[in-house]
């Protein structure tokens, strides 16, 4: 079987490395095809339309082609909100099959929040949660140095070893289709599971867009309270002990509203996880009673329309969710005590945007429906 792979890293760091995590990857190549004579498919530039739709089909067709997903995990990669998409849509969809496995997280920089014990945000917890192979001095050595040429073999290794476990647990059968543990398959959510998740979920969804609302509302106010307090202090002359101590106090005021985003934030990709599998198997099931039933043709006119209200709305909120992560990135510095709940912001806001991939999923879904026009 040809295995494909999936190389999930930003350019930015790449730029900075000179090229280097690129050559890591065909190092690892050149490896596994010596080794096994076999060829290792990966795509690695998100840059290229095929990454996007390999990836797609990859999660669609429940991974039984996908040997890896390795993910060079810096600060930068737990910034970028493509990134954090990709690392979350694979691990959520690998945990629902049992094949957490295929993971690989290559820690390849220092990331604070990699040691931090309440660490609240989801990729690092799910990074934490997975055996990662640490580079982060290996990435100083040269390539042909035997500390190098072992670090690569050592992830080698572990992808000739996954080779061996899927080979039994995905075998071929005689028609060709691919044949799964019977308790994996009991396991996979059913037709109803999957349209109860979708409606609990939009409910639940709705709910905490609201509080969510609310608390970013708050924010807004809190730091426009303390923008009106410096302006006074300034006219005062109070200077930069005056400043700090605006500084604290809206610290100390953020902390709350701070851990409601921050938690929000990270339970939005689940919600919207459900619902994206309620509505691939709610449109193919209205395919079907649409051309036995022609009248429920309007029921289903009618929840496109509701999901349309509903991508509309969220695009709105992506707007202001990134005005405000944006405007975070400007004054985080200005205060230590500032750092930790604007972090905590930061992350739920940029979690919350991570969500944007689905929604460009749904209105192309709902845009390929054709059975859902009026005929």
């Amino acid at each position: 079987m040809l295995w494909k792979g999936f190389w999930s890293y930003t350019h930015d760091d790449d730029k900075s490395e000179e090229g280097r995590i690129k050559q890591l990857l065909e190092r690892i190549q050149a490896e596994y095809e010596i080794r096994t004579g076999e060829k290792l498919v990966v795509f690695y530039d998100k840059e290229d339309i095929l990454w996007g739709e390999e990836l797609k089909q990859a999660i669609e067709e429940e991974l039984n082609s996908v040997l890896f997903f390795i993910a060079i995990v810096t600060p930068r990669y737990l910034r970028s909100t493509v990134c954090r998409a990709e690392f979350n849509q694979v691990a959520q969809r690998a945990q629902e099959l049992g094949l957490g496995s295929i993971i690989l997280p290559i820690h390849y920089v220092d990331v604070p929040e990699l040691s931090d014990e309440n660490c609240l945000d989801e990729v690092a917890k799910r990074v934490k949660a997975l055996k990662w192979e640490d580079w982060r001095e290996l990435r100083l050595e040269d390539a042909s140095s035997s500390a190098h040429r072992t670090g690569v073999a050592s992830l080698v290794n572990r992808l000739i070893t996954l080779n061996a476990v899927s080979a039994e647990t995905k075998h071929e059968t005689s028609d060709g289709s691919v044949a799964r543990d019977e308790e994996m398959i009991a396991e996979e959510s059913g037709t109803l599971d999957n349209l109860e998740g979708m409606e609990s979920s939009f409910i639940q969804l709705t709910d905490l867009a609201e509080s969510m609302s609310l608390r970013i509302t708050d924010v807004g106010d809190l730091m426009n309270q303390a923008t009106d307090e410096i302006r006074k202090i300034d006219s005062k002359g109070k200077g930069f002990s005056g400043r700090l101590a605006v500084a604290r106090k809206l610290a100390q005021n953020l902390a709350d509203p701070a851990l409601e985003i921050s938690n929000a934030g990270n339970a939005f990709s689940s919600y919207f996880y459900k619902i994206d599998l309620g509505l691939r198997t709610l449109l193919s099931l209205a395919q079907e009673e649409i051309a036995d039933t022609p009248a429920s043709l309007v029921k289903y006119q009618e929840f496109a329309e509701d999901i349309k209200s509903f991508i509309q709305s969220t695009q709105e909120a992506y707007s202001g969710a990134r005005s405000m992560v944006a405007s975070i990135e400007e004054i985080i510095g200005i205060s230590r005590d500032l750092r930790v709940p604007l972090n905590r912001i930061r992350n739920g806001l940029i979690a919350f945007l991570e969500t944007e991939s689905f929604v460009i999923k749904w209105e192309e879904l709902l845009d390929e429906s054709e059975f859902l026009l009026v005929r």
